[in-house]
Order: structure tokens, then sequence, then C-alpha cells
């Protein structure tokens, strides 16, 4: 046990575990089997101290003193102070402090309606400072989908805008990406940030981007923004026209090539190729991945290296690009960099889908048909 409680029945139990009893619904003491008169959960100091001794006796790490889970009437004192200019911006860091140190507070703001106030604030704030503020106690929750349905609206578009485009502060960004890829697994929410170019386009910085040029806590967060942003542009790809607008941005495909050329984790990669399978699905991904030097070199490179959902994608990739741009050079391109070899392989996995393994065998008959036009 790190943090001892016990329960109106006396029997005492690891919080974190009892507090998922309790989530659970279950209403009765595990142990007793006992209907709880109430879930009051009560600390025992003298077990925890026990415990603690007895870990500096064997040489093993001292669990430190649990912090109480705040209590609901001291949440809503904070909320109160949201309403005074003067007083927000240190009730918002409060509100932070405490989503950031347990699950239980997070619930107990919830409880008492934290995110519907800071939903109003995106809506009604002109201030960047409070703005960055509000993100950064959002990303500290799961989002319901009634707090997603009030962030729908342009307001909080124009809201993320600003602090995706924050230039000076990589954690700012950071939170408006990790927002922005929460609101995109909704497919009205990732209809309506199609529509806002700029919010693409700073997803798209943020994948490329490579340099600190000074922004303040860089390293800190550059990976993490990263990752959100990928996650960010592939759910936007669900939507149609939300491909169309990726594949046109200028830097997109050049940014997801390079990263995939680069030695960055598998699942970035794997991303990055979810994302290209889906852009080559139009026109306009076809040319644009088609025009970038080394994007089919990096695709046909992460072919059996990456993961079979990888494997799908540049598969995908390829067969698109191969038999409907209609262009030998496309074909000699991807025969030159040895997507002979590896679809030869690929077409032996068992691994590999029946519908990955009729593309892949249509590849083959179009590169032999190449190569024997070569060599006569």
């Amino acid at each position: 046990m790190k943090d001892p409680v016990s329960l109106c029945t006396g029997v005492t139990y690891d919080r974190c575990s009892i507090e998922k009893w309790l989530d659970d619904g279950n209403e009765r003491c595990p142990a007793t089997m006992e209907r709880l008169q109430n879930q009051d959960l009560v600390p025992n100091h003298t077990l925890r101290r026990l415990i603690q001794e007895w870990c500096v006796a064997k040489g093993f790490d001292r669990i430190p003193t649990p912090t109480s889970p705040a209590d609901p009437s001291k949440i809503r004192c904070i909320m109160e102070d949201i309403n005074d200019d003067n007083k927000a911006l240190d009730a918002l860091r409060k509100l932070k402090s405490l989503a950031k140190v347990s699950e239980r507070n997070r619930k107990n703001m919830q409880a008492v309606g934290v995110l519907p106030v800071l939903a109003e604030l995106c809506l009604n704030q002109q201030s960047i400072e409070t703005l960055r503020q509000v993100a950064g106690v959002l990303v500290c929750f799961s989002l319901d989908d009634a707090t997603k349905q009030r962030l729908r609206g342009p307001q909080v578009m124009k809201s993320m805008e600003l602090l995706l485009g924050h230039g000076e502060h990589m954690e700012t960004r950071l939170n408006a990406a990790i927002l922005v890829e929460s609101l995109t697994r909704d497919r009205a929410s990732a209809r309506e940030i199609g529509l806002r170019g700029p919010i693409i386009e700073s997803l798209i910085s943020l994948v490329e981007r490579e340099s600190d040029d000074g922004v303040e806590d860089y390293e800190n967060y550059a990976s993490e923004a990263r990752i959100a942003s990928l996650n960010a542009l592939y759910n936007l790809c669900a939507v149609s026209r939300n491909r169309v607008k990726i594949a046109e941005a200028a830097d997109a495909v050049p940014a997801l090539a390079d990263l995939l050329s680069s030695g960055v984790d598998k699942k970035v990669r794997e991303k990055c190729l979810g994302i290209l399978d889906a852009l080559s699905t139009t026109a306009e991904g076809r040319v644009a991945i088609d025009d970038h030097t080394l994007a089919l070199r990096a695709i046909v490179k992460s072919l059996l290296v990456v993961s079979n959902n990888a494997n799908e994608y540049a598969v995908g990739i390829i067969w698109r690009i191969c038999l409907k741009s209609g262009e030998g050079d496309v074909l000699n391109e991807a025969l030159v960099v040895g997507a002979f070899k590896k679809l030869l392989v690929l077409v032996q996995i068992d691994s590999s889908s029946p519908a990955t393994k009729v593309k892949a065998n249509q590849l083959l008959k179009l590169f032999s048909a190449l190569r024997q036009s070569q060599s006569s």
C-alpha cells in the first residue's frame, strides 16, 4: 500500500484500489460485504507510518506522504475567483496544480462543474495569457462529449489558432495540439477544424520543426507536440475534404517524408504512413508525394521494418501512386529504390492481409513487365 485509507466498516485498503471499486458502482465493503453507509475514505496514518518505516529499514525508497484529495468546497472557491479579472490567472494556475496531482482531484473538479466553466472561458476570452492557462488545465482531463460540443464553435477554433501559433512557448503549442487532437476524434469537430487553414498549417509546422529557434522549453515539449500533431492530422484525414487541404499545404508531404526517413520511434513512422496513405487517396496527395524527391524512397524503405499496419499503409500508397499516375517514371523509381524485392517478401508473410497481398501482386506484375522491357 502507498496510501492506506479506511472505509466506514473499519477495513483499510490502498486508496487507488478502493476508489476504483467505488467508482465502478459497488456499494459494499469488499472484505465484509456490508452495505456502506457512506463512501468517506479516512487516511490510516498509523499504517502509513509503519509502511514508511518498514521501507526505510529494508532499504527501499520511502513512499512519499500522499496529498489528500481536494475538497469540493475548496474547488468551488477557486472557481469563483475565475470571474475576477485580478484573480483569474492565479485561480487557473491553482486548478492546474490540483488537476495534475491525482485522478481523484480531477473527478472532484468535474463533479463541481470545472469543465463547462473552462469551455465558457475559451468562448469569451480575449487574453492570450488566460487562454494559455485554460488550455493547461483542460489537457489534464479526458474531455467528455458535452465539453467537446461546447468547444466546437468558431470562437474556440480561433482561440486554438492563437495558441498553436504562440511560437514563444512550446508548452502552450503542445497543450493546444493535445486539445485539437482530442477534438478531432469527433467527426463533426474534425470537419469544423478542417475549415481553419491556420490550424492545419500550425500542426504541420509542429511536425516538421527541427531547431528550437530560441523557443522557451522547446526540448521538453517538442517531441510530445509532434506526436499530438500527427495524431490530430491523422484524425482530420477521416474527412475527405481535409485530406485535400493537408495535401495542398506546401510543407505537409515534405515534413512527413523527412520524419519517416529519420530515426524516430516506429509508432511515429507508422502514423506518418497512415497520414500519407490517406493523402494518397486524393489526386492532390498523389501529386504531392510524387513531386517530393525522397517521399517514395522513404515509403518503400519503411516496408517490413516498422509494423504490419505500416506495411498495409505503405503498399496502399505505392499501389495508388504507381497504378493511378499512369507514368512509367514512377514505376521505375519504385523499382530502383527496392520495392520489387520487398514486395516479394511481403506477399509470403502470413500477417499481411488478403487485400494488401492483392495490391502487392498487382505491383509485382507491373514491376516484372517493366524489368522485362528494360532488359530487352
